[in-house]
């Protein structure tokens, strides 16, 4: 576990009791959003979560933009670059 994780999932803060301006008590109070963050985090590192989606949907029609014959030759020469390597 990473230790910044480590150290927010045991957050906490000084709460401090007075009676007539001195200190009485002093404890510990559990910061709970940050320990509940953190525990989600670690669950997320260890993959514990499915895979997150997203689907996108575009309204209308999307402008399609042709390539130029060099820009094209220049594609499929990278496109055969990439084959080549793998």
């Amino acid at each position: 576990m990473h230790l910044e994780t480590k150290g927010r999932i045991d957050a906490s803060l000084p709460k401090l009791f007075q009676s007539e301006g001195n200190v009485i008590e002093s404890r510990e109070i559990p910061v709970w959003d940050v320990r509940q963050r953190a525990r989600q985090d670690c669950h997320k590192l260890r993959g514990d979560y499915p895979v997150e989606r997203k689907h996108y949907t575009f309204e209308g029609s999307l402008p399609v933009v042709s390539f130029t014959p060099e820009e094209e030759s220049e594609v499929k020469a990278k496109m055969e670059l990439l084959k080549q390597k793998s």
